[in-house]
């Protein structure tokens, strides 16, 4: 009988210990800044030291952290602002910013994650952490910081001196740079919130068009100002205690008159006459002239074409009641035989021209047009400029910037296929297909690159976040090596502060690829890939079949496959921006 009771209790203490370790190692919910962490696949557990520990690139990110990794010291770095965290795989003792510390559990590699203390990690990044045992919910929160709030845009004229003050609560810290095509100059505001009645400030100046501004995003908060110049222009800037002032020369017109009106796009000249009477305003950057100028009315687009020694240098900006088109080219003098003719088709109804300033020599094309009408640049080279005039769409979708990624180029051929074709050209075929239908539906399109050349990662993810794009598609083929099997199509997306609408791009450009193409569906895949995983908006990279499956290779290589290609890739980013606009959850703002 004693040993009966002996037999029993050891059942009952080993029960004991199965449910202690089943607690232990079910799931926990994580919780950073009231909001949820997903963790897909590797999930947070509690190990035997009773620590909760989570994959570290996944709270890290929650956290607005950088994760890093040295394979030779199997060492995990995780930085943020002024706090530096370095783990070993294995070990116990951490650094937080180079001060050695020892604690109880230790990182692990498990399921080809690396899993970190989580309590540890978020308390040296100045995070509070807490526990609730009732729903096993682990409750992180960060200090909240003290944002910046902009609460004023003004636009002053002092000693010929245009200057734009930026007000807000306290000190700002801005990043300035200048975009071209149009010409922009961007103002990024770090840790700052918009306090603004208005997002839109006409100005109509010598130099600023108007001027916008948006909370550009949200975690971490900043806002971006963004000045639409009439010109090519740097202005000069200063910051005080509460404010930012950008300043601009003005630059005064020597066509106008005092006693009339001054129109922004005059080109009606008085100095043809008096050009050999003012050789001293001649210097030595004149470069050539501009002697010839051509339309071509295509399906849907004009071309115009601008023949002369064009210099790398010109401003482009559009102007309303009536529509028209104004190209300034600097450093050139006007050599054409008309200055005032009319176009019988297409979308341009006339064209002006006249030598708008001496000095320095800037010839003035002006294009009326009978509807408001998108630009870009086709071509440009020293002795010739195209512009395609294209129709924006009535479309809810027009307005949205696309960047189309042609994967490889130049001396990167990609992977190379079964017959021995290069991955850089198809994909450069469907991307062109691509830009065609959506900029036939009203989408500001831009390719990193139109040709066969080198761009590297880190230029075209720049490219993107530049300007400010609304979406980021990538365009490849697969491969995999000594294996002829595989095959279908993918689409890649990162796990980031935007990864509900990135993955809503990705599941809507893969359903549009699958049911056009008829491929094996691979789904939509996370991943680290640079192109996605740096870039500022919603990203995706597309793999359009296998190139080592002879058969699939084939497929890839025909014109059909493009166009179903590009039809899918179209149809998805359409159904994308609707899902999108009707849920109102765009991170960006469309500045």
């Amino acid at each position: 009988m004693r040993y009966k009771k002996i037999y029993t209790r050891i059942i009952l203490m080993i029960f004991i210990i199965c449910c202690i370790q089943t607690a232990f190692g079910s799931n926990v919910t994580i919780n950073v800044n009231n909001k949820e962490i997903i963790f897909p696949d590797a999930k947070p557990y509690i190990n035997n030291d009773n620590r909760t520990m989570v994959p570290v690139r996944f709270i890290s990110e929650a956290l607005n952290a950088k994760v890093g990794w040295d394979g030779e010291k199997r060492e995990v770095s995780i930085t943020m602002s002024d706090k530096d965290i370095r783990l070993i795989i294995g070990q116990s003792k951490a650094f937080i910013n180079n001060k050695g510390i020892e604690f109880d559990t230790v990182p692990i590699i498990k399921e080809d994650r690396t899993f970190v203390p989580l309590r540890f990690v978020s308390e040296g990044l100045g995070a509070t952490v807490k526990w609730d045992e009732y729903t096993r919910t682990v409750l992180i929160t960060q200090p909240q910081k003290d944002l910046s709030k902009v609460v004023d845009i003004d636009v002053k004229q002092e000693n010929e001196r245009e200057i734009i003050e930026i007000k807000a609560t306290r000190g700002m810290t801005p990043r300035v740079f200048t975009l071209s095509n149009p010409e922009r100059c961007i103002i990024d505001i770090p840790d700052a919130e918009m306090a603004l009645n208005t997002h839109k400030i006409p100005v109509n100046s010598d130099n600023v068009l108007q001027i916008r501004a948006s909370q550009f995003k949200n975690d971490p908060a900043q806002v971006r100002v963004v000045l639409d110049l009439s010109q090519p222009v740097s202005p000069q800037i200063t910051t005080g205690d509460n404010q930012i002032l950008l300043e601009f020369e003005n630059k005064s017109n020597p066509n106008s008159n005092d006693d009339e009106d001054y129109d922004e796009d005059n080109i009606n000249d008085n100095n043809d006459d008096n050009n050999d009477d003012n050789d001293d305003n001649d210097d030595d950057t004149i470069v050539g002239e501009i002697n010839n100028i051509e339309t071509e009315v295509l399906s849907n687009s004009t071309l115009l074409t601008i023949q002369g020694a064009i210099s790398q240098q010109y401003s482009i900006f559009r102007l309303s009641n009536p529509e028209r088109i104004v190209i300034d080219i600097p450093n050139v003098n006007h050599n054409l035989p008309s200055k005032n003719w009319k176009i019988e088709e297409g979308y341009v109804k006339q064209i002006r021209t006249a030598q708008y300033q001496l000095s320095p020599p800037t010839v003035r094309v002006v294009l009326e047009t009978e509807k408001p009408l998108r630009y870009r640049l086709k071509h440009k080279s020293e002795d010739e400029m195209v512009l395609e005039l294209y129709e924006s769409s009535s479309s809810e979708i027009s307005g949205k910037t696309v960047v189309i990624d042609p994967g490889h180029g130049g001396k990167d051929p990609g992977a190379t296929g079964c017959s021995g074709a290069y991955e850089k050209t198809t994909t450069l075929m469907i991307a062109q297909l691509l830009e065609e239908r959506l900029m036939d539906a009203g989408y500001q399109v831009i390719m990193t690159r139109d040709k066969d050349e080198y761009i590297g990662l880190e230029e075209r993810v720049q490219i993107a976040n530049d300007e400010m794009a609304d979406l980021f598609i990538s365009i490849h083929h697969n491969s995999m090596d000594n294996n002829p099997v595989p095959n279908g199509i993918g689409t890649y997306y990162y796990r980031n502060y935007i990864s509900e609408e990135t993955l809503t791009a990705a599941t809507a450009i893969q359903q549009g690829l699958i049911q056009e193409t008829g491929l094996f569906n691979r789904k939509t895949i996370p991943s680290g890939l640079y192109v996605v995983r740096h870039t500022l908006m919603p990203a995706v990279l597309v793999e359009l079949g296998f190139m080592s499956n002879s058969e699939e290779e084939q497929l890839i290589l025909s014109p059909e496959f493009h166009e179903q290609s590009a039809e899918g890739i179209y149809q998805g980013i359409e159904k994308y921006f609707t899902l999108i606009d009707k849920s109102q959850s765009l991170i960006k703002a469309d500045i």
